[in-house]
């Protein structure tokens, strides 16, 4: 049951100005490193380690397709001040549109994929590594709870295609 004062509550999606983009904050406008070169000792680390992805939820607190993409430090100063909930994406948890590979494809846009059925497409198959699940626990005890770890972004998407230049 959708709250009546949540119409009113703005979203970021629609009041950031920055780009929407996985590499970019839509808050500050900070980007991502890139990712490091081969045979560096990081490069294992997955591009975009510093920015944060947060789903978008209604007026009910229901999960809605919308990705907002945040640096560290606009994720601690916007998301838990927001009346609206936002739930954050792992770090290396799929989702077409607002992944590292999704940077240089056609399909995207901002941080949405033409393609995925969720954005209204035919659907794609992306190439993911098995998730871990890991239970943690938490003090206090109510805070504990099984969490999917994805080790790696996925390897590849059958969608994919480079953007013209």
């Amino acid at each position: 049951m959708e709250l009546p004062e949540a119409k009113h509550w703005p979203k970021l999606s629609e009041t950031l100005t920055r780009p929407k983009s996985p590499d970019c904050c839509q808050a500050c406008g900070d980007l991502s490193p890139p990712p490091a070169p081969e045979g560096n000792p990081l490069a294992r680390l997955p591009a975009g380690v510093l920015m944060r992805r947060w789903r978008e939820c209604d007026g009910a607190d229901r999960p809605t397709p919308v990705v907002v993409v945040l640096c560290q430090t606009c994720s601690e100063s916007l998301v838990e001040k927001h009346p609206r909930l936002y739930v954050e994406l792992g770090k290396c948890e799929p989702d077409p549109g607002s992944m590292p590979m999704c940077l240089a494809c056609r399909h995207r846009d901002g941080t949405a994929c033409r393609m995925a059925l969720k954005h209204g497409g035919p659907g794609l198959e992306l190439m993911v590594p098995e998730p871990a699940n890991v239970h943690v626990c938490r003090v206090p005890r109510s805070a504990s709870g099984w969490v999917k770890i994805w080790p790696a972004w996925p390897a590849a998407c059958d969608r994919r295609e480079e953007a013209d230049r």
